[in-house]
C-alpha cells in the first residue's frame, strides 16, 4: 500500500517537471532543451568555418532554417541585414515549409533565403542575425522570442584580370543584349526623331547591377543630332526559382541637320560564373541617311555660307576701290593689255607686246630676246598672224619669264668682269 503511494507522489513528481520544460519561459530557454533549433550557411556550404569563395557581383544565397519538434502558431521575421558594400535582397517573404523525421520524431521545417551581391573585393562577415519566431509548447500555450545566427564569412574578388571595378560588366549564369531602332517617318529628314531601346536581361543577379550602355553625354556633343534619355526601367521577377533582371535604356535622338548619320556601337562583358569565362556582348551602331530642309541646310552649311558672302564682299570693295582708284590713275600695262585682247586689235596687242618687250629687257625686236629657233618662229609669226587672247596671254608670260632669264645673265657677265681684272693683275709676269 506504502509503495503504491510513493509511486504515485514520484510520477505526480515526474509529470510536473516534463510540464516545466514543456511550458519554457522564453525561446532560449526552449532552444536550450532542444524544442527549437535554428543553422544558417551560404550556398551548399555548410561548414561555418570554411568561408565561401565568390566574385564581385556574383549572387550569393544565404540559407536560414528554423525547425521545431512542436509546430509554428505565428509569422517568423528575419532582422535586416546590414553589411558594408553588400547589397542584400529577400526577394520572397514567405518561407519553404515541410517536415521531416528526425530521430523517430516529426519536425516542422521553415527555410529562408536570402540574396548577397557584394561590390568589392576583399572578406565580409554576416553578424548575427535575429529571427522572430512563435512556437506552442503545450495546448494553448505559444513561446514567441529571436534566436541568433552564427556570423558567417566570405570573400569576393574580381573574376577576371581584364575586369576593373569601373568595367562595365555583368555577372550572370545567362545574359543577353539586344536593341531595337524607331523612326518617326521612313524618309528621314532634319526635324525627324529616331528612338534607340536597348535591353539587357540577365539571370540570378538585380536589375540594379546591370550596368547602362548609352553614353548620353558623349551623344550629346554630336551637332547632327540632340539626345533626349528617358528613365531607366528596371524590373525583377521570379519564374519557377528563377530570379530575371531586365534593365531597358531609351534615347531619342532628334535630328538637326541632314546627311548621313551614323550612331555608335556598344558592348560590355559579360562573367559567364555558369561557364566560367569572361565573354563579350556587342550591339552593333548603325547609319541612316536624313534630307536637309531649307532651314536645316542654311545652318549645316552657315560657316561656309559667311565665310563665302566675306570674301565676295572683300573682292567687290577691292574692285571697286581700283576702279575708283584708276579712274584718275594711268592703268596698269597688264589691264590695258588684257582690255585689247578682249577688243581683238591686233595692232594695239603688238604695241603693248612691244612696250613689255623694252620694259622688260630694253631690247626694240621680239628676235633679240632669245636665239632659240622655237622663239625666232614666234617672233616672226606674230607679225602676221591674228593673235587670239589665249596666244596672247601666253606670250606676255614668256616675255616676261625670257627677260627675266636675259637680265640675270647680264647681272652674273657684269659682276664676273671685276673678278677677272683682278685675276688678271695677280698672274701678270713681273715688268723688265
Amino acid at each position: 500500500m506504502r509503495s503504491n503511494l510513493w509511486r504515485l507522489i514520484l510520477s505526480a513528481f515526474m509529470s510536473m517537471a516534463f510540464t516545466t520544460s514543456s511550458f519554457a519561459s522564453d525561446v532560449a530557454q526552449l532552444q536550450r532543451s532542444g524544442g527549437v533549433q535554428i543553422k544558417s550557411w551560404l550556398n551548399d556550404n555548410q561548414d561555418i568555418e570554411q568561408p565561401e569563395q565568390v566574385t564581385i557581383n556574383e549572387q550569393l544565397t544565404l540559407y536560414i532554417e528554423v525547425s521545431t519538434p512542436r509546430w509554428f502558431t505565428g509569422g517568423t521575421r528575419i532582422g535586416g541585414i546590414e553589411i558594408p558594400d553588400v547589397i542584400a535582397k529577400q526577394r520572397s517573404q514567405l518561407a519553404v515549409n515541410y517536415a521531416e523525421r528526425r530521430k523517430g520524431a516529426t519536425w516542422s521545417v521553415q527555410l529562408w533565403e536570402i540574396n548577397l551581391y557584394p561590390q568589392r573585393s576583399g572578406e565580409f562577415v554576416i553578424p548575427p542575425l535575429a529571427v522572430q519566431v512563435q512556437v506552442s509548447v503545450d495546448s494553448g500555450v505559444n513561446v514567441k522570442g529571436n534566436l541568433y545566427t552564427e556570423p558567417l564569412r566570405f570573400t569576393a574578388s574580381l573574376p577576371s584580370g581584364l575586369l576593373t571595378e569601373e568595367t562595365l560588366w555583368i555577372n550572370s549564369p545567362k545574359a543577353e543584349i539586344n536593341q531595337q531602332w524607331q523612326q518617326s517617318n521612313q524618309e528621314l529628314k532634319a526635324g525627324d526623331t529616331i528612338t534607340r531601346t536597348i535591353r539587357i536581361e540577365a539571370t540570378d543577379t538585380l536589375s540594379v547591377l546591370l550596368p547602362s550602355v548609352m553614353s548620353t553625354d558623349s551623344v550629346n556633343r554630336n551637332k547632327n543630332y540632340q539626345a533626349y534619355a528617358k528613365p531607366v526601367r528596371l524590373s525583377d521577377t521570379q519564374n519557377r526559382g528563377q530570379y530575371q533582371a531586365q534593365s531597358v535604356e531609351e534615347e531619342v535622338y532628334v535630328l538637326q541637320t541632314g546627311g548621313e548619320l551614323t550612331f555608335p556601337e556598344y558592348s560590355i562583358f559579360w562573367w559567364d560564373s555558369e561557364q566560367g569565362e569572361l565573354r563579350e556582348l556587342r550591339l552593333e551602331g548603325q547609319s541612316f541617311k536624313v534630307s536637309h530642309t531649307f532651314s536645316s541646310w542654311v545652318r549645316y552649311y552657315k560657316d561656309n555660307l559667311l565665310i563665302t558672302l566675306f570674301v565676295f564682299i572683300v573682292v567687290i570693295g577691292f574692285y571697286l576701290a581700283l576702279k575708283r582708284y584708276y579712274k584718275s590713275q594711268p592703268k596698269p600695262a597688264w589691264w590695258v593689255f588684257v582690255q585689247e585682247l578682249k577688243l581683238g586689235n591686233d595692232q594695239r596687242i603688238r604695241a603693248c607686246l612691244y612696250v613689255r618687250l623694252r620694259s622688260q629687257s630694253g631690247d626694240l625686236q621680239l628676235n633679240a630676246l632669245s636665239s632659240t629657233v622655237d622663239w625666232q618662229i614666234l617672233a616672226n609669226q606674230i607679225q602676221d598672224e591674228k593673235i587670239s587672247f589665249i596666244k596672247g596671254c601666253s606670250l606676255w608670260r614668256e616675255i616676261g619669264r625670257l627677260a627675266s632669264q636675259k637680265n640675270e645673265q647680264r647681272k652674273s657677265h657684269y659682276l664676273a668682269l671685276p673678278q677677272l681684272a683682278r685675276l688678271n693683275e695677280r698672274y701678270k709676269g713681273p715688268r723688265y
